[in-house]
């Protein structure tokens, strides 16, 4: 996803924000264009896992959250697919019997734009521990 979205020139290593705008929209478009294979894709990818661990009788789960990996606190980048992907993949794991589920790489206080969204944790919160 990222290589067709500029993510990797513009946000992932920036020298200045200047393409944040650019970079979001591209990602936006991407992203609702091709939702369905990018969650078919990371359905394998998740069960992938999940066939070695029980292969090997070993827990499954993540440390690390879904969706990008570099994002920012910025007024051109919004928090919408960061969210969105951690909604879809906690499911996702779930259906795999994750033992352990990190919601997003974004939780921690400097990241307002996702943690101020209190009812977002508390339904990913809820999904895990049910």
């Amino acid at each position: 996803m990222a290589s067709n979205t500029k993510y990797f020139e513009f946000v992932h290593s920036p020298n200045s924000d200047l393409y944040f705008k650019e970079c979001q929209e591209n990602l936006t478009k991407f992203w609702n264009e091709n939702k369905a294979s990018q969650i078919e894709w990371m359905k394998k990818q998740i069960s992938k896992r999940t066939e070695v661990a029980n292969k090997y009788n070993i827990p499954c789960g993540n440390t690390e959250g879904w969706g990008m990996i570099n994002w920012y606190e910025n007024p051109n980048l919004d928090w919408s697919f960061i969210k969105e992907a951690g909604n879809i993949c906690v499911d996702i794991a779930l259906e795999n019997n994750y033992k352990f589920i990190c919601t997003s790489n974004f939780t921690h206080p400097q990241f307002k734009g996702i943690w101020s969204d209190i009812a977002w944790h508390k339904q990913l919160t809820k999904k895990i521990k049910s």
